[in-house]
């Protein structure tokens, strides 16, 4: 009913990519995950995928605080670890994957899981492999000077 907090000035260009991944991981990381994808919270409500947002509406939320969402004024959050902070929102949009396949930007805790399934379920095959390679045929007899028939 009224104009509401004024919309912040962001510039991601201008904040340090590194200090802005440290807030984030302390500060937003537990609602809106580590790979920035959202999360659920209490109370049956769920934080926001950043992964469409642009720079405007991640400050203006970071500043307002809508929901659940703790509010990030100037006494807390001064504008250029908001830049900073907005910065790295944005590469979690669409970061840089040199290990390969990223199993849908879930983050590091399920992609690690996946792994250690495959790789213990491939421990598991090759080893019951292994311990399978048999013959049905019976051992030969052996004679007193230890060699077979």
């Amino acid at each position: 009913l009224s104009d509401g907090p004024a919309l912040p000035d962001v510039d991601p260009a201008a904040g340090d990519l590194a200090e802005g991944g440290e807030f984030y991981r302390s500060n937003c990381a537990s609602c809106h995950a580590a790979a920035g994808i959202g999360g659920a919270l209490s109370y049956g409500q769920a934080a926001p995928t950043l992964v469409p947002a642009d720079p405007l509406v991640i400050g203006a939320a970071v500043r307002a605080g809508p929901g659940l969402m703790p509010v990030f004024d100037e006494e807390i959050l001064d504008s250029e670890t908001l830049n900073s902070v907005v910065r790295y929102a944005l590469e979690l949009q669409d970061p840089a994957n040199p290990g390969g396949a990223t199993l849908g930007g879930a983050g590091p805790v399920p992609e690690g899981f996946v792994g250690w399934v495959f790789g213990v379920g491939a421990l598991m095959l090759a080893t019951f492999w292994i311990g399978r390679r048999h013959t049905d045929e019976p051992p030969a007899e052996l004679d007193g000077s230890g060699a077979g028939r």
